[in-house]
């Protein structure tokens, strides 16, 4: 017991003597800006892929790819490893909206983009006709589409043209050339497609159904179908046994203490001892880490993993504001996830805080118009008041919206969503939204949500979310 605890000790007090007064208060507030100071300044080589995925999270590539560069031979396995975990990076340096004005080729014609576009190299040519394609798609200019790929169609992903072409189709009430397009796919989005669109076609859809139940990719298509379909098969998830190691259970007290940077450490050394270390991310106050390490393990089975990518933590705050405020506990967690990863101390490149990443002119109306409380920033840092203000905030926006649209509003605001829906009112269905709705972020968001919602409720065993 007592070696343990010096260890403990030992870790702490080199942190602190380690840091100068700029970065003690670093890494007390923010568990994302230690790792990225660690990783530069303090030579801890472990600290950067999570730093690298902070780096590109705020927009800075290119001291990202400056941060990458000088880990060349250092930890470079444990960076593929945790990269490949984080499909959606880009490692780009930068867009192409960085180097060239994207907005200036919006109107020219097939011939002058053509010239503008000769001397560019053919990655940077690629990327923004597809950039092009994807923008007058999802603000249907459809005749500007279709231009720009009969000039441009060898430069544009086929994927990529094929589903736009079938949800064009789509769009314009063709089902049966819309499905006959989604034939040239073979992946889970033309699956599903092409299961709801046989529906329609009066066609019998069990060969999509088989499809889907077969498929190992778990994406958001498949968890839709399964949702449509009632099916939440526990199965055996989880792992018997729990972490032995005295190192784990230090990780919960130095968070505890609020010294989430410190539990770093603690938290390494606890993962090489324990081959159950992953048995604390219940427990933890800030698990964000934690899962992300989990998410690198190659071992374990994702079933396996599941109810620990998937905790549910300040259970008692979630319970009560979800049952104060009439929002089901499991759409606050999948939120909650997605948002910050169970970061208390996150802050998005918008500014927004705190677990449930509320903006602090949010936060401020939250608590001064609708609830007459005081408002100061830093309340958004603590538990109680991001989950109660994020929480009351859903729950205001289910009022006027369906969950689907309650969770894209969360995101991209009610105003914008709204404005669009009066635009498009054929639209009721989560999967017509997901793939018409202008804003990536927003899309990507829901789908994500969605996905988190159905592994709570698989865990809950609690379908209907009552």
């Amino acid at each position: 017991m007592r070696a343990p605890f010096l260890i403990f000790v030992f870790l702490l007090c080199g942190a602190f003597s380690a840091f100068s007064s700029d970065a003690l208060r670093i890494a007390t507030y923010n568990l994302c800006n230690l790792a990225v100071y660690e990783a530069k300044y303090g030579g801890k080589e472990d600290y950067i892929p999570f730093a690298f995925h902070c780096l590109l999270k705020r927009g800075l590539a290119k001291d990202a790819r400056a941060l990458l560069d000088s880990a060349a031979g250092k930890e470079v396995r444990d960076l593929i490893t945790y990269m490949m975990m984080q499909k959606e990076v880009s490692f780009e340096v930068e867009k192409p909206g960085k180097s060239l004005k994207l907005k200036s080729f919006l109107w020219l014609s097939p011939s002058e983009l053509e010239k503008r576009l000769k001397d560019k190299p053919l990655h940077v040519k690629k990327s923004v006709l597809s950039y092009l394609a994807s923008y007058y798609f999802y603000t249907q200019k459809y005749s500007r589409f279709r231009e720009l790929v009969r000039h441009f169609k060898p430069f544009i992903s086929r994927k990529r043209l094929l589903k736009f072409e079938a949800l064009f189709y789509y769009r314009t009430g063709d089902y049966r050339r819309s499905f006959s397009v989604l034939k040239r796919l073979n992946d889970n989005f033309s699956y599903y497609w092409r299961y709801r669109l046989s529906r329609v076609l009066g066609i019998s859809p069990e060969v999509y159904e088989e499809k889907l139940y077969e498929s190992k990719k778990f994406d958001f298509y498949k968890i839709l179908f399964l949702w449509e379909k009632g099916v939440y098969r526990r199965g055996d998830l989880g792992v018997n046994g729990e972490p032995s190691s005295y190192l784990c259970r230090l990780v919960k007290y130095a968070q505890s203490l609020g010294m989430d940077g410190v539990s770093l450490d603690v938290l390494k050394e606890c993962r090489l001892r324990d081959s159950y270390w992953f048995g604390v991310i219940p427990e933890l106050d800030n698990p964000s880490y934690a899962i992300r390490l989990l998410y690198a393990d190659r071992v374990l089975a994702f079933d396996s993993k599941l109810p620990f990518l998937y905790p549910e933590v300040y259970s008692g705050t979630v319970k009560a504001a979800s049952w104060a405020y009439g929002v089901d506990d499991e759409l606050v967690y999948a939120v909650m996830r997605q948002e910050s990863l169970f970061d208390r101390f996150s802050v998005s490149r918008s500014n927004a805080l705190g677990l449930m990443q509320i903006l602090p002119s949010t936060g401020r109306w939250l608590a001064e118009d609708k609830m007459g409380e005081l408002f100061f920033k830093n309340k958004l840092f603590y538990p109680f008041y991001s989950i109660k203000y994020g929480v009351w905030y859903l729950s205001y926006l289910k009022k006027t919206l369906p969950d689907f649209l309650a969770v894209a509003a969360y995101n991209s605001g009610p105003n914008a969503v709204r404005r669009w829906l009066n635009a498009n009112k054929w639209v009721s269905h989560i999967s017509e939204f997901v793939e018409f709705y202008p804003r990536a972020e927003t899309r990507t968001y829901v789908k994500r949500v969605f996905s988190n919602l159905y592994f709570y409720r698989l865990l809950s065993a609690n379908p209907s979310g009552n």
